[in-house]
């Protein structure tokens, strides 16, 4: 019978806790005992046939190491097993919503990070630098109102102990300036006292109102019913009032 320790199985990795398991040939031999460590970490015992440590293993090369003494039975033995553990990849997209708006509004610029829940994402925009928390759903908000222009969001996340760095360029979006309302009035030449007549009324502005010698006018599709009361200089006044996009 053989009294040879076979060696160190991989079961299974990852960063924080490694599962190994121990195969003699001689596995059902209750008194068989040694010890075995990660990178020359704390020794820990193992029976007949497997262990489990719960060293912090590191990025990069990593070694296990299994040494049986012997006994009256068995011979002394000893196995080394090098593994590499690399960082998790990450990835993730950018996203500025909506891409066109007016001046004065909020642009949303949203980072979904793959692999990733939890640290800071940095998001490039106008060559300003922001800091901003991924949330425990591997997501980054951040709400900007900008000048008019246009602007390309880039998002730079640079990684951690155990998550690799990544970087992506998101859409680009427009901001552009609020519209100049433009007023157009229409009036009958020719006019006589108690003549009743239509004033065309027209804007691409928003909440036109109109006054005619400080009287507010009803408008109607575009039109105004006025009956002319004396003779002598009447006066229209129209305005609109400033919105999100006028």
């Amino acid at each position: 019978m053989s009294n040879e320790l076979l060696g160190i199985i991989l079961a299974g990795i990852d960063l924080k806790y490694l599962n190994i398991s121990i195969s003699l040939f001689a596995s059902a031999y209750s008194g068989s005992d040694g010890l075995i460590s990660a990178n020359n970490g704390i020794a820990m015992s193992f029976k007949a046939a497997s262990s489990y440590i719960k060293d912090v293993l590191n990025i990069g090369s990593n070694y296990v190491t299994a040494i049986y003494p012997g006994d009256k039975n068995y011979t002394y033995m000893s196995n080394v097993t090098q593994f590499d553990i690399s960082k998790t990849n990450t990835s993730l997209t950018v996203v500025a919503t909506p891409s066109d708006l007016v001046f004065g509004n909020i642009t949303n610029i949203t980072v979904t990070m793959v692999n990733v829940t939890a640290g800071k994402v940095l998001i490039e925009v106008n060559n300003y630098n922001y800091t901003v928390d991924i949330n425990s759903n591997g997501i980054a908000t951040l709400e900007l109102a900008l000048p008019v222009g246009t602007y390309t969001p880039k998002a730079y996340y640079l990684g951690d102990v155990e998550h690799a760095a990544s970087n992506k360029t998101g859409n680009a979006f427009e901001v552009i300036d609020k519209i100049t309302p433009e007023i157009t009035i229409t009036v009958p030449s020719d006019l006589k006292v108690g003549d009743v007549v239509n004033i065309t009324v027209t804007s691409n502005g928003y909440n036109l109102t109109v006054w005619i010698d400080g009287v507010k006018q009803t408008i109607v599709n575009g039109n105004i019913t006025y009956t002319v009361p004396s003779a002598g200089i009447h006066t229209i006044f129209a305005n609109t009032t400033e919105n999100a996009t006028h």
